[in-house]
């Protein structure tokens, strides 16, 4: 298939938006990236929001396809395929976190909300990850509803117990923080996640994982 112009303004806008940030990616320097007038961008895209929205839903197609590459390359038990999808997010976000960030963190206008829009399975990457713990609920590997039931049997078992765990809550209850450490969790953060911050805290846990 050749490549068009609609692409070459997509790739140009997900240069950007890699190395410095969504604030960073304008239709002028997008244009000026491919060698066309901004107002050209407009044939393609009607928007700078659009453009950023056909980037980003891009991102989510191309994550989800390595989620389920994952999973097949993984084979076996759901432990495993869970830690090569898990292992797979954690270098999206340390290897391209301004990307990360801006499709899985950042408000946007058009995004998928929950829970209406994931219970309608419109989320390509928590489709492939809901279908996995839902296999786990069905076998007695995950008890439903119970993150922290979740994060003991991955502490308990021997295929994952060196995998580090930081609890995210929407409180910042002591009660909170003391139940994250007794389970296990290597560290604890609250809601709204701030990316650098946890980014941080999941550097810090690398080594443990080791």
């Amino acid at each position: 298939m050749s490549r068009t112009t609609a692409d070459a303004i997509r790739e140009a806008a997900l240069r950007i938006l890699e190395t410095e940030g969504p604030e960073a990616v304008s239709l002028r320097r997008v244009a000026t990236a491919v060698g066309i007038t901004p107002m050209a961008i407009y044939h393609h895209f009607p928007s700078r929001e659009a453009l950023l929205h056909d980037v980003c839903d891009a991102e989510f197609e191309r994550h989800a396809a390595l989620l389920v590459a994952d999973q097949q390359q993984a084979g076996g038990s759901i432990q495993a395929r869970l830690t090569r999808n898990l292992d797979t997010f954690l270098d999206f976000a340390l290897q391209r976190p301004h990307v990360y960030d801006f499709v899985f963190s950042q408000p946007r206008t058009g995004a998928r909300r929950y829970p209406e829009d994931f219970k309608a399975r419109r989320s390509p990457t928590a489709n492939v990850l809901a279908d996995l713990i839902s296999e786990g609920m069905r076998t007695g590997l995950f008890r439903k509803g119970d993150v922290w039931e979740a994060t003991l049997l991955i502490k308990a078992s021997p295929t994952t117990a060196h995998i580090p765990v930081i609890a995210l809550t929407a409180h910042a209850l002591s009660s909170d923080r003391a139940k994250s450490v007794e389970v296990g969790c290597a560290d604890f953060d609250t809601k709204p996640v701030d990316l650098p911050r946890l980014l941080g805290k999941i550097r810090a846990c690398l080594p443990q994982a080791a």
